[in-house]
């Protein structure tokens, strides 16, 4: 009778050490899957730990169990973890843009062509007599812009334009962090390596003064104009283009589409940039990840932050006849601005090579991130 006792008890022991399992196995589990932001761990050696501690879980019973790598998780940990990571990744940001910016020494006020960018916005700020001045009085294209400045210049003067500056450095550095996350030079969040990167590429842009050539290629743009000029005007705000692009090859599609659509409604003339990466990001969608919704996503955020920029072109730019319209362009071209809009004036040595590393670029991005390749292929050929 009591060897039968004794029997009896050894199976109900066994079957609740088997419950004991089955319920610690799903538990664990389910903790396993709620930290998928950790760093992928041992299952085996987590066995072991339990064995030791009397417990024999038949963890290959449970089939495999992954950590996601960079997946989101749900837990206060990962939340404090994503916290963290997007702190330093703010930090780094600050950091490398006032680096950026210091490097290009950026010029003081009303140097260049400031002088009429400005005064639409200084105007309604009430600079001086600027109100009583003719050009003032005519219709700016560039509202948001206008609107900015006007800003920045009521509430803190000068001091608000050049922070208006550097806070589009910082937007600079960002990308520029982001795209090194996405390239294969295996650049993690850390500092020592982005920062190594954009203190090189802040030395040739404006410290390495026995290679300007080198510094013209890498950063101004074609015909004279670049996303990264040494002054605040609203070609400065290009910059999104790149943010745009940045946030895409981060898989952030419809932040790129209104990163893109920002760069449009500040400045006008990005308009057909924008509006053919906003068409690259849909078109990906569709083709490479078959998704539809998304696609639809992606051109109407699009489509609603760029219209009160379009409507309101359409409405006070629109030609009055073309005999006008056509010798206002011709002027602009052969007289204002030759510079910018003739081939056979702005077209030289230096192009061709610029135009050989945008090929290269987009060569080296195949390879790695094809999406963001096609997305520079038709980026470049807009803006050409």
């Amino acid at each position: 009778m009591r060897t039968h006792t004794q029997s009896c008890s050894s199976v109900a022991n066994e079957c609740d050490t088997t419950l004991d399992e089955r319920l610690l196995g799903i538990a664990l589990t389910c903790f396993v899957i709620d930290l998928n932001a950790l760093p992928p761990f041992d299952l085996s050696l987590m066995q072991r730990v339990f064995e030791v501690e009397g417990f024999a879980l038949p963890l290959s019973t449970w089939g495999p169990v992954t950590t996601p790598k960079n997946s989101n998780a749900i837990g206060g940990y990962s939340a404090l973890a994503k916290s963290r990571s997007r702190g330093g990744f703010a930090a780094l940001s600050c950091f490398s843009g006032l680096l950026l910016c210091l490097s290009l020494e950026p010029r003081p006020l009303f140097y260049g062509d400031q002088n009429t960018y400005l005064l639409h916005g200084l105007a309604a700020a009430g600079y001086g007599a600027l109100a009583q001045d003719w050009l003032a009085s005519t219709r700016s294209p560039m509202p948001v812009f206008d609107a900015l400045v006007a800003l920045a210049w009521r509430y803190l003067g000068s001091t608000g334009l050049y922070l208006l500056h550097l806070t589009l450095f910082i937007a600079l550095a960002g990308a520029l962090l982001l795209l090194l996350r996405s390239s294969r030079l295996g650049i993690g969040w850390g500092w020592v390596g982005p920062l190594t990167v954009l203190a090189v590429m802040a030395a040739i842009w404006g410290w390495a003064q026995p290679l300007p050539i080198l510094s013209q290629v890498t950063r101004d743009g074609f015909a004279v104009q670049t996303i990264v000029p040494d002054k605040f005007t609203p070609s400065s705000f290009g910059v999104f283009l790149l943010v745009s692009l940045a946030l895409f090859a981060n898989h952030r599609p419809v932040f790129a589409s209104a990163a893109a659509a920002l760069a449009s409604l500040i400045h006008p003339t990005y308009l057909i940039a924008s509006s053919v990466l906003a068409l690259v990001y849909a078109l990906t969608a569709i083709i490479m990840e078959r998704r539809t919704v998304a696609a639809l996503g992606i051109l109407i955020t699009y489509l609603v932050l760029i219209s009160p920029i379009v409507v309101f072109l359409l409405i006070e730019f629109s030609p009055s006849t073309l005999e006008t319209s056509s010798r206002a362009a011709e002027i602009l071209a052969y007289q204002r601005d030759p510079h910018h809009a003739l081939p056979q004036v702005w077209f030289n040595r230096e192009a061709a090579i610029k135009i050989a590393v945008i090929v290269l670029g987009i060569a080296i991005w195949t390879q790695s991130h094809r999406r963001l390749a096609y997305a520079l292929a038709a980026a470049s050929g807009a803006m050409c």
